[in-house]
């Protein structure tokens, strides 16, 4: 009887894990971005040009991370540590400044959006995706201004002014072929006339075994499957354990 149970445990471990292997592999897959943007690469735009006041680091849940401080002719430094669906994580640099966040995040905080529409260093391959959001902010709400969507071989260009709302440009151009950020630029004056502009210079690949705080063998993503598969097992020892409870009563 034990040697049926230990079996049936056995073969339910090996399903699970076959279950969450084929999982990975399909979400693995699946990328909205090209193949030129992945995990373990490290990315560099240079200043071009940048005003003297500080830029407030706040992340999406309003959590003040600091003040960036930036001179011309330095460079802004984005190493990717992970990609999961449309959402692009990794260690941002600038200046006398560090710290890890999305792209989404570092969009809002260098003004490299149009209202909630965060393109930042990257698009996804989805073009037709991304000009449908850029033309929806910039048709409505406080974010209602004129947009040109600049459409040639290799490169697209997002050229934003805000109407009534505000009074930020923005113009980002990216490349077609890898969806990388070529050139971004923006200006704000509300209370201070502010402004950055950036170009591309270059991607570099580190390789995984230098970059200690991703040796996890499973993703995170992976305990959602795992979970339920213990259970499952637990279960199931629970279940044949009552069963031979019941038979050695009776």
């Amino acid at each position: 009887m034990k040697i049926k149970r230990y079996l049936a445990i056995i073969i339910c471990l090996i399903i699970c894990l076959q279950l969450v292997s084929a999982i990975n592999a399909k979400a693995q897959s699946i990328s909205y971005y090209n193949d030129n943007i992945k995990k373990n690469q490290m990315y560099y735009w240079r200043i071009i040009s940048i005003s003297d006041k500080p830029i407030a680091f706040y992340d999406f849940s309003w959590q003040f991370r600091g003040k960036i401080d930036a001179e011309n002719d330095t460079y802004i430094v984005f190493y990717i540590t992970s990609i999961s669906g449309l959402t692009i994580y990794g260690r941002f640099i600038m200046g006398n400044f560090t710290t890890n966040a999305t792209k989404r995040e570092i969009a809002s905080v260098l003004v490299f959006s149009i209202g909630t529409w965060y393109p930042g260093f990257f698009i996804t391959k989805n073009l037709t995706q991304e000009k449908q959001w850029a033309i929806a902010n910039a048709s409505s709400g406080w974010s209602a201004g004129t947009l040109n969507i600049i459409n040639n071989t290799h490169n697209i260009t997002f050229d934003y002014k805000q109407g009534s709302g505000g009074n930020q440009n923005t113009t980002l151009t990216y490349d077609l072929n890898s969806g990388i950020l070529l050139e971004g630029f923006y200006e704000l004056n509300f209370t201070n006339y502010v402004y950055l502009h950036i170009k591309f210079i270059g991607v570099e690949e580190i390789p995984e075994t230098s970059n200690p705080t991703n040796t996890f063998p499973i993703g995170i993503e992976s305990l959602i499957y795992i979970i339920p598969c213990l259970l499952i097992i637990s279960g199931i020892i629970v279940f044949l354990k009552n069963k031979r409870n019941i038979k050695e009563f009776q």
